[in-house]
């Protein structure tokens, strides 16, 4: 039925697919067929997506959605609902994109097998890259090849081969990232399309720069700037400077695209002396800096957070290396070390100066070099000398007015790397880091109980929710534990409150080293789904193991049953009896939702009370 459609798109011929796709849902819609008309709807949204308009495609995915409900047709109404998440990703919308990628994956939607159902798992893909999720986006994209590997269908085929090897990218497996590529290339050269064509070659230089294969990485980017010209030429002139402002168009030429590009630019080389501008410092220069600080003061995730703050600085202050240190006494722990290709770097690559570090965390001001082994300050410190430095740039952290650690930034290649301007974008950028590092510490605290230093039960509520619905997303299990120590009222009262605590404390420290290093023969190792551990209160502890089968949660009960049982806790030279008793309930085979779930568990638990004790239970419904 859009035959003429996609050949258009084949072509590159976004614009007049574009209107193609309009004019056949009006036709359709004059034939009262509302749920092709919905589907030529989506396609025109998706279209716009393409063209960098996403705004008008958002009114069009929500036209196609309403028509979609009218006809009563599910999976028009899936492709409508897919089409407007990815909108909202387009305008940066992310928990919007979320909440219309659920509904595209509503489990009573007929879309396994389709070209629907591989469209709506490649937008998942892409939502979950843009959450930094990198292990969901390669389920998602998995999820897509094998549909497209179902349906015999190359371009599906190509384009789940293309995101996932983005997402490998991510992900640091830039070996694997490029052999999907080129797999991707082969299909390309049995089915052409135009449309696939530049964002593959585009996605290979980027790869093959980033592994230092410049020679071959600059065939793939001039090839992908041609086959881009080609496509530009042929639109309009509004819509060809949208098409060449998208993020995708800019990531394949090779420019700054807002983090989602795989290569960056190379280093600034400037001049022997450290020169100023007036137009560097000016507000637009500033512009990416002021981006990305909203992105550092929205970000909760500690390791995250401090990772694009260094790699931040690192690319907007032109150096080579960084590395955060955290002051500790006499002693400095690097929390993390990286480069301009955003690789962590071993100890010995570092190219620290503890000298350095020394003198910041002494004197509590920043340390700037043009030559370290020439600066008078400088010169005498060894390591200095004995690694050859020249530009350094060491910045103290501080965390209300507390000094806690140092940035410290550093160009091997040149020297006077660190100029005016850069200086001010560091300390910019340091002060917000300083801030948002404190409320992510503060965040910290407040999803974790003091006592046992595990989740508390508000912030474990939403976890489980989380991993309920990515598990739904995928077709796969979630197994929820409720634990209970025995007698611990017995405990309490004979050897004290104190002696209660530090059970408290032994038993979660057995409980999470346990779980996260069993290995859990019947989970779904599909991704890295890491176990959730926290305590309910009192002497209850709860665990959600995402993509574990009811098998999996017996056997991890097991060990954590024999664990306690193995372990001697003492008071006053006295042995302490300690066990613990087990419920466990599984989605969607014992309950369909994270509160029914958790309910599920605790009738378990408590059915292992009622049998004696010291043992796991899972959930049998009552018989009737």
């Amino acid at each position: 039925m859009f035959e003429e459609i996609e050949k258009l798109v084949a072509d590159g011929q976004y614009e007049k697919a574009l209107t193609v796709a309009k004019r056949r849902s009006i036709d359709l819609l004059k034939e009262n067929n509302r749920a092709s008309a919905a589907t030529a709807l989506a396609r025109a949204a998706e279209l716009l997506c393409v063209l960098n308009n996403p705004a008008k495609a958002r009114g069009f995915a929500q036209e196609s959605l309403e028509l979609a409900t009218r006809a009563n047709d599910r999976l028009a109404a899936a492709y409508a609902h897919a089409a407007a998440a990815l909108s909202h990703l387009r305008l940066g919308d992310i928990e919007k994109a979320e909440s219309e990628l659920d509904a595209a994956l509503d489990p009573s939607t007929p879309v396994k097998d389709s070209a629907p159902a591989a469209f709506i798992r490649l937008i998942g893909a892409e939502i979950s890259l843009a959450k930094e999720d990198v292990a969901e986006a390669i389920a998602f994209a998995r999820d897509a090849l094998g549909i497209g590997t179902a349906l015999q269908d190359p371009i599906v085929k190509i384009r789940a081969l293309l995101i996932k090897a983005v997402a490998e990218e991510r992900n640091e497996n830039l070996a694997g990232a490029l052999e999907l590529l080129r797999e991707a290339e082969a299909q390309l050269q049995k089915s052409p399309n135009g449309d696939l064509a530049w964002q593959v070659k585009g996605a290979i230089a980027n790869v093959l720069f980033k592994s230092k294969q410049d020679e071959s990485a600059a065939q793939c980017r001039k090839e992908a700037s041609t086959l881009i010209e080609g496509i530009a030429a042929q639109l309009s002139t509004e819509s060809r400077d949208r098409f060449l402002k998208n993020p995708a168009v800019a990531t394949a030429l090779g420019a700054e695209a807002s983090g989602s590009g795989i290569f960056r630019a190379p280093v600034q080389v400037r001049s022997q002396t450290a020169r100023s501008r007036k137009d560097e410092t000016s507000f637009m220069g500033l512009r990416p800096v002021l981006e990305v600080i909203k992105k550092i003061n929205s970000e909760l995730n500690l390791r995250r957070l401090i990772t694009t703050i260094l790699d931040t600085m690192i690319e907007f202050c032109n150096a080579e290396r960084g590395t955060i240190v955290v002051f500790d006494d006499d002693k400095f722990k690097i929390e993390l070390s990286r480069n301009r290709d955003k690789t962590d770097l071993k100890r010995e690559d570092m190219g620290i100066s503890r000298g350095v570090l020394k003198l910041v965390r002494d004197k509590g001001r920043k340390i700037v070099a043009e030559n370290a082994q020439q600066d008078p300050e400088l010169r005498l410190i060894d390591s200095v000398q004995e690694q050859q430095l020249l530009s350094i740039l060491c910045l103290p952290l501080r965390v209300k007015l507390r000094l806690v650690g140092a940035i410290y930034l550093d160009n091997p290649r040149v020297t006077g790397a660190f100029g005016p301007r850069e200086i001010e974008i560091a300390e910019i950028l340091t002060d917000h880091a300083a801030v948002a590092i404190d409320n992510a510490l503060l965040h910290i605290k407040s999803i974790h109980e003091a006592l046992t230093n595990l989740y508390n039960h508000a912030h474990f509520e939403k976890r489980l929710e989380n991993e309920v619905a990515r598990c739904r997303r995928h077709n796969r299990p979630c197994s929820v534990l409720m634990l209970d120590i025995d007698n611990f009222k017995h405990v309490n009262d004979t050897f004290g409150h104190d002696t209660g605590n530090e059970v408290l404390r032994a038993v979660s420290r057995i409980i999470a080293s346990t779980v996260r290093n069993v290995d859990l023969v019947a989970r779904i190792q599909e991704r890295d789904a890491a176990p959730v551990i926290a305590r309910y209160g009192g002497d209850e502890f709860e665990i959600v193991l995402p993509e574990t089968t009811v098998e999996g949660a017996q056997k991890v009960s097991e060990r954590i049953l024999q664990s306690v049982r193995d372990a001697r806790f003492q008071h006053d030279g006295h042995e302490v009896s300690v066990t613990i008793s087990i419920g466990s309930a599984t989605f969607p085979d014992d309950a369909p939702d994270p509160r029914a779930v958790m309910l599920r568990a605790d009738e378990a638990l408590y059915a292992a009370k009622r049998q004696g004790k010291n043992r796991h239970i899972a959930y049998a419904p009552m018989p009737k």
